[in-house]
Formats: structure tokens, sequence, C-alpha cells
């Protein structure tokens, strides 16, 4: 069965601001962010390198710190094993990058996130099974 290629672009922007008494922006908002894939299936086997963009934050509550932007390269990989099963990986940062997410609730913001894995298995959209490590 030949392949096929599905493109897709994902674009989030929220910005909150408190109205009542002084104009500032809420805490924990997420910056401007996206992502860019490219699926390639053949059926049962697929594909999908993906770029994840996020943008600076800079518009932040008192108290908060702003946060550099950042990009990095991830892949999405999977295997339909049955008619409704499905066994999916996930590597994000391949390229190990660092970066600090803004939403991110580890005190020590001087450590950058490492890469990291995920493992998944669904039937019908369900998931069943996932694990999450680092590696370093």
């Amino acid at each position: 069965m030949p392949g096929f290629y599905l493109g897709r672009t994902v674009f989030n922007y929220v910005r909150g601001i408190e109205r009542e008494g002084e104009y500032f922006s809420l805490p924990f908002m997420p910056p401007i962010n996206g992502h860019i894939t490219i699926r390639y299936s053949t059926g049962d086997w697929w594909n999908a390198p993906r770029v994840r963009m996020v943008g600076k934050q800079n518009h932040v509550a008192p108290k908060e710190d702003t946060t550099p932007g950042y990009r990095f390269l991830a892949l999405d990989a999977g295997y339909r094993m049955s008619k409704g099963i499905t066994l999916a990986m996930r590597l994000d940062n391949i390229l190990n990058v660092s970066y600090k997410d803004h939403l991110s609730r580890i005190e020590d913001r001087n450590n950058p996130m490492p890469r990291h894995k995920k493992i998944a298995t669904g039937y019908f959209g369900a998931l069943l099974f996932m694990s999450a490590s680092s590696i370093t």
C-alpha cells in the first residue's frame, strides 16, 4: 500500500488581563505557541516529525518572571496493531535544546527541561497505558 502525507499546523494564543482595580496580566498565562507536523502513513505504520515553537512570555503578572521563547524538534510514531488498537510513541526535544517552560512549576528555573519520551497504547481512542521518562 503506498503511503500518504498529511500536514498540520496548530496555533495558540491566550491573554488574561485583570480589569478590576489595577490593570495587569493574570498569572500562569501561556505564551503564544504552536507546532507544525508532517505525518507520513502507510496504513498500519505512521511517523510524524514535529517542530514546536513557543514565543517569549513578557505579559506576566506581578511577581511572575518572564521566560524566553524556544523551538524544539519532536517525533511521533505509531503502529495500528489491529482494528481499534494502536501503539504510539513520542520523543520530544530530540536535539536536547535548553528551554524553560513558562507554565512549569519547577522552582529552580535555572535548570532546563530535559528530553522526554512517552509510550501509549489505546483502544478505540481510550488511553490504556502511558509511561514518561527523562532522557539526559
